[in-house]
């Protein structure tokens, strides 16, 4: 369970109940659907960003980052995978220099950038530029 389900669950289980009657035991569902999940992993991290702010430093690693992303994507629009390719390397150098306790300020920008760098890599991975054939036979 992520931390930040955890902590919204946490804070609703402890708000005080008031005055009002106990509500009727209801089951709770198997699973909760996408929109829930989204919700509350929205809260949380708007909860989260209210008491934790991120370093300048570490948010200017990710602006950085994504702007790199852009600029690889731009690059295989144009049909130089070669050049996306190296842009790619960049932005996964820049993303790999933010601090790991600084990942969760970054919140949902630094899972978004983390998906369109996995989703980058795919994408690059299909290029034929990128294919390198079959390796030679070994020398036995």
């Amino acid at each position: 369970m992520p931390i930040r389900t955890l902590l919204l669950l946490i804070t609703v289980a402890a708000l005080p109940a008031g005055d009002a009657p106990a509500p009727a035991a209801v089951p709770a569902p198997a699973t909760l659907d996408a929109a829930t999940v989204k919700r509350a992993e929205a809260a949380a991290d708007q909860y989260l960003g209210a008491s934790v702010k991120p370093d300048p430093v570490a948010a200017e690693l990710l602006l950085q980052t994504e702007v790199l992303l852009l600029e690889a994507r731009t690059y295989l629009d144009l049909k130089q995978p070669l050049k996306a390719g190296d842009k790619y390397l960049d932005a996964t150098k820049k993303l790999a220099e933010i601090p790991s306790e600084q990942r969760g300020p970054l919140g949902l920008r630094f899972r978004k950038a983390n998906a369109s760098l996995l989703d980058l890599s795919k994408t690059l991975l299909a290029e034929p530029a990128f294919n390198l054939g079959k390796p030679a036979p070994t020398p036995q």
